[in-house]
Formats: C-alpha cells, structure tokens, sequence
C-alpha cells in the first residue's frame, strides 16, 4: 500500500433486536469481509465491526475509528427511525434528525453512509444535508436483496479504477449493487436510492483572467496604456471591477439577457470606435466618445495584435460581470423534463412527512401539493408523494381522493414497490365499505409482500382478510 495514501475505513454497525424479525446480518458482514479479502486491493482498506450496537455505541465507534464509510445493517421504520438496541437488547429507535445531527459532526472524514434497512429513505435525506453520499431503502427490502446489495457494493468499491470505471467510486458501487440484485433474480432492484449532498459536484469556479506579463508585449503596446489619458481609463475600468445596478429598483437578471446582448452585437458592427459599454452600461458611468489621441502611437501590425487582445479581454470581463446568470438561483428547465428545483420539491416532501408524524395531516397535504407542483412534468413526480399524500388523506376522511393517491403510486411505481400501495388502499377500500375491492388489493399485496419475503407484513394483511366480512 502506498504510504502517502490513507487506507480508507468501514464501519459497519450491526442491531438486531430482541422480538424483531431475524436478520442475516453475520452472512452479509461474512461476504463482505469475504470480498475484501479476495480484491488486489485489500490493503486500502480496513474493516471494523460493531455488534447489538446501542445509540451511544454509534457515537463512540465513530469517535474511535474514525471512518469513512458508515454502513448499517438492521431494521428501519418508515416515520419513527433506525432500530438500534436498549442495555436490556430491544428496540431502540433513533430518528433522522439525531442520525443527521451526529453524522454531520463527522462531515470531513465521512464520505458515504450506507443504510441497509427497510424504509430508510428518510433517514438518508436527513443525512445527506452533510455526508456527501448516503444509500437507504424507500421500501421494505428482502433479506436475501439486502444481502446481495451489500455484497456488490464493496466488492465494487474496493475494485474500482478510475482509469476504467465510470462516475465516482460511490456511484460506480451503488450501480454495481443495483445490478447485483437483479444479477441475483430476487426482486428489489428499484428500493436501493442514493441521495447526495447539495450542489454536490455542482460548483462552478468563476474564470479567473491572469494577469499580463508585460515583459511579452511591445513597448508601443505598453505605451497605449501609460499614453491612454486618466479620462478614457477611470470609466473602463469602473464596469470592468464593479457590477454595477441600472437602478436600485430593477432586479436582477437570473438569466444572460440575450435581446441586450443581441443589442450590443449590432451597436459593434455600426461602429466599433464606441466602446460597448456606452450602450448598456449603467447611466451614472461616463464614457468617453473616442479614444484619446494618444493611441495613434499604434503604428505597426504587432502593435496591433496585441492591442486587440488586450479590447477582446477588456471586452470578455465586461459581459462576464454585468451580463452572467446568478449561480446562486435555480434556472427553470426548458426541457419540462425535471423538477423546476429538486431541493425545493424535496424539502416540501420532507416536510410533508414530519408534519404527518405530528398529526398535522392539512399541513402535510398542503406540502406534499406543494412538492407536487414544482414538477413541470406530470410524469416525472416522485410516485412517493402520492403514496404519502393518500395516506394523509385517509387520516382526513378524504377517502376518494385517497383512492386516486394510491391508485397513482400503484401505477407509477415499480412492480416490488406495489405491495404497500394495494395495502393502503385496500385500507381505505375497507373504510368506505368496498370490501370487495379490499379483498382484492390485500390479497395483490399479500402475495407481494410473500415473494418478497416481508413474512410481517405477510401476516399483518392476511388478518386483515380473515376480519373482513364474507
């Protein structure tokens, strides 16, 4: 292993509490400590585990071994948290917030966390506002599906090459773990999601225009800047180092104004003796009309060269400052293929389901239209929002508009993502008193849930069935 380079950290923290479902949480950590072993570049890396791992044992671990690369694997619940241990070995939920809140401490060493539990969604949003990428499930997963993702993961990350593989060593592995699923033939390829830190990858560096080695140009070039008169050079280089306001009134532009760019062009063409600034630049600056005199010593053609380059420059940093978009603001789309800001969508649904948690189901209903409506394609909205709107609606009494919730999600969802659409709305099916259509989708859901291995969620809606009345 090259001494310069630090090998990188896994940690993996692994709860199985008492009186929740067995997990096969020693044959994934087996596998994965397997495909260390094997890869030629075992060396980079080091493993540590933790076992029954209780809230403060998260905290310590972290602060001992100092990873960089979180990976948990245990049960999750879809609003209330990760199950972690208690000191007598039963559930002890932690929710997204704390999770966030730890995690984000760590955001310098922590590259990747990897949340190998059901319904684990929420907890990687939360996550992701710190640690550059995070991995969760937005459904229940399958075991034998869990063990395999995991599996294909490391055994991606440890291998990859950047001079073959493509996107970043995370990326490449959560693609690899995704087919690895499908690799498998077990169903749940579409539950694995990655989210990443804002503006992750995003940041655009602003030109940076060097300064001349005067050593390189002509001494009748240097002479145009030590002859330009004090009148011709203050205005030129106010526009130049400030940007400058028309009126305190107007706003600013989100997007290059191509109509006074255009407008520019042209006053250019009709006479390229004026400068381009006098056209559009702001009222209170004056511009000279002509260049001094002074410039008639440009008497050769290398003079002039160099002089055109120095206007080009001159000329790129005007339109650079005063005409550039504001990088800070979201551009809508032209396309109508995305969201119009995907942190903004993504921010209304979060707050959609902790207003759900605290019963505030009108609230939730107005965030999750909100996130809804920011999608300038209809065909484009996180299913989920529907799922999670139906569900707020059902608390409602709202059960018509329930029904066409869920029916969205059951369409646009994956087919192993059905299960909990058909279960929801058998649900509220049950409360209008369609129990014929109830049966239906709990028996759609039932037969999900069993090839997917969900045994208590297989059980929870075959009892619904037998309360139903015959």
């Amino acid at each position: 292993m090259n001494m310069d380079t630090p090998a990188k950290k896994i940690l993996i923290l692994a709860a199985n509490p008492k009186q929740t479902s067995r997990l096969r949480l020693d044959e994934e950590v087996r596998d994965i400590k397997e495909g260390l072993r094997l890869s030629q570049q075992r060396d980079k890396f080091i493993l540590q585990q933790e076992w029954a791992v209780r809230p403060r044992d998260v905290r310590r671990a972290v602060l001992d071994f100092r990873p960089n690369i979180i990976h948990f694997s245990g049960h999750g619940s879809v609003t209330t948290g990760l199950s972690f241990e208690d000191e007598t070995g039963k559930e002890k939920l932690v929710t997204a917030e704390a999770l966030a809140g730890l995690f984000g401490q760590f955001a310098k060493q922590v590259e990747c966390v990897v949340l190998n539990a059901c319904y684990s969604e929420e907890q990687a949003l939360a996550i992701a506002q710190h640690i550059d990428y995070v991995i969760g499930m937005n459904a229940a997963i399958g075991d034998k599906a869990a063990l395999e993702f995991a599996v294909g993961f490391y055994d991606a990350l440890v291998a990859y090459d950047p001079r073959y593989d493509t996107y970043s060593r995370i990326e490449f592995a959560f693609n690899i773990a995704c087919n690895a699923i499908q690799f498998a033939g077990v169903s749940g390829i579409s539950i694995p999601i990655m989210k990443k830190k804002p503006h992750l990858g995003k940041v655009e560096e602003q030109p940076v225009i060097k300064p001349v080695d005067e050593s390189l140009l002509s001494n009748d070039t240097v002479s145009v800047r030590q002859n330009l008169s004090q009148e011709d050079v203050v205005p030129i280089e106010a526009i130049i180092s400030n940007k400058q306001s028309t009126s305190t009134n107007q706003n600013e532009p989100n997007s290059l104004d191509e109509s006074r760019l255009s407008s520019n062009t042209a006053t250019l063409s009709q006479n390229h003796k004026q400068s381009v600034a006098e056209t559009s630049a702001p009222a209170n600056i004056r511009l000279p009309n002509r260049l001094s005199n002074s410039i008639s010593v440009l008497r050769n053609k290398k003079s002039l060269i160099c002089a055109g380059i120095a206007t080009a420059l001159a000329l790129t940093s005007y339109f650079l400052v005063t005409l550039q978009p504001d990088l800070g603001k979201s551009v809508p789309p032209t396309d109508g293929s995305t969201v119009v800001s995907t942190e903004n969508a993504e921010a209304f649904y979060r707050s959609g389901k902790d207003k759900f948690k605290k019963k505030d189901y009108k609230g939730a209903i107005e965030d999750y239209n909100k996130a809804e409506s920011l999608y300038s394609n209809p065909n484009k909205v996180n299913e989920f929002i529907f799922y999670n709107r139906g569900k707020a609606l059902f608390q409602v009494g709202r059960y018509e508009e329930a029904i066409r919730d869920f029916t969205t999600f059951i369409e646009k969802a994956d087919d192993k993502a059905k299960d909990s659409g058909y279960d929801q709305r058998g649900d509220t099916f049950h409360k209008m008193g369609k129990n014929q259509e109830a049966r239906d989708d709990y028996e759609r859901s039932a037969e999900l849930y069993r090839k997917q291995g969900l045994q208590d969620s297989y059980k929870n809606v075959l009892n619904k069935l037998q309360k139903l009345p015959q």
